[in-house]
């Protein structure tokens, strides 16, 4: 099989850098084998936030990453005619006093960003939720359906014979600067977009991955407005139905990717202490990030290899940085 790029996983990464491709007229092959794990993409919050709420401050580069994702989603909203983009506010409720100053010394710096709370939001608030150190609304932010965007994207590579489910394995493939053939593609250039595998690829050793481990609950709360998120310690985001995505933390030190029944108790006991509704935990996930030292995304080519090239490394803000940087690996690809 002939094509121009083999893009090696089908994570935000490689759905976002696909997709870009495919737009500019170039011809993908995604290598994308399913062993049942569980990808980061899968188990992400998925929101694009401005704002960094502990820290009550503007993320950096957000006026650059925010407008392009917003671009992006809704073309690919178009193009497979779905719906994954959700428009949301953040109901913020501060842990503490210390949180609550903060907030107060900020305020100015990122009011654009913020909402009154109108009467009957208070009541809903008071009537749902314990809280003693108020509470503020961010908006908008927008949430990604990421479950329907990775399953719709990977279906239609299946139904245009994009797609493999080959196991890609580093000795089976033999590369060279005209391009690569592995298992009976040849491209002119593979593209690596497989998450924390990366943090073993042989050709880009000297990157400085970090293991990290996130987990999330999937939670069953009916009596919770959907049209919300949720932040105190823990985030709910919608996810569909009456169900709410619970999370997430953060682990740099583990020996497998099992649920922590230590971080879920604690989750548990936060969700009873805020909470006044009813809730259920259904599900517990586990993946691995991939993630940089510094947090630092990896978009380049191979600095003596020019038929291989990576993007990788996006982190906890993926969906909201990942369309820029797949866009800039494109071009670089491209060479346009």
């Amino acid at each position: 099989m002939q094509t121009d790029y083999l893009i090696v996983g089908s994570g935000i990464a490689g759905t976002l850098l696909s997709y870009e491709l495919i737009r500019n007229g170039a011809s993908v092959v995604v290598a994308d084998h399913d062993d049942g794990g569980t990808m980061a993409s899968r188990v992400a919050g998925a929101v694009l936030n401005p704002l960094n709420i502990p820290k009550w401050n503007f993320v950096k580069d957000h006026e650059l990453y925010i407008p392009e994702a917003l671009l992006t989603y809704t073309g690919i909203e178009k193009f497979l005619n779905i719906h994954i983009l959700h428009r949301h506010s953040i109901f913020a409720f501060h842990e503490n006093e210390i949180s609550k100053q903060l907030f107060a010394q900020s305020k100015k710096a990122i009011e654009d960003q913020l909402q009154e709370i109108d009467d009957d939001e208070n009541l809903y608030l008071q009537r749902k939720f314990n809280y003693t150190h108020g509470v503020n609304k961010i908006s908008p932010v927008w949430r990604i359906d990421a479950v329907l965007l990775l399953s719709c994207w990977r279906q239609y590579l299946s139904d245009h014979a994009m797609v493999t489910e080959d196991r890609f394995e580093y000795p089976d493939a033999v590369i060279d600067a005209a391009g690569i053939h592995w298992n009976g593609v040849d491209a002119k250039k593979i593209i690596f977009c497989e998450g924390a595998a990366g943090m073993y690829n042989p050709f880009f050793g000297k990157i400085p991955f970090t293991r990290n481990r996130g987990e999330a609950l999937l939670v069953d709360i009916p009596a919770l407005d959907a049209s919300y998120i949720y932040h105190q310690q823990l985030r709910l985001v919608p996810a569909h139905g009456s169900m709410f995505w619970c999370g997430s933390n953060y682990r740099w030190d583990y020996n497998d990717l099992l649920p922590d029944v230590a971080w879920r108790q604690h989750a548990a006991a936060v969700l009873n202490k805020w909470l006044q509704v009813p809730y259920a935990i259904i599900d517990h996930i586990v993946a691995e990030r991939p993630t940089t030292a510094g947090q630092v995304p990896v978009v380049m080519q191979h600095p003596e290899i020019p038929s291989v090239a990576m993007l990788n490394g996006l982190g906890t803000r993926g969906f909201s940085m990942g369309p820029l940087l797949a866009k800039q690996m494109a071009k670089m690809v491209l060479d346009i």
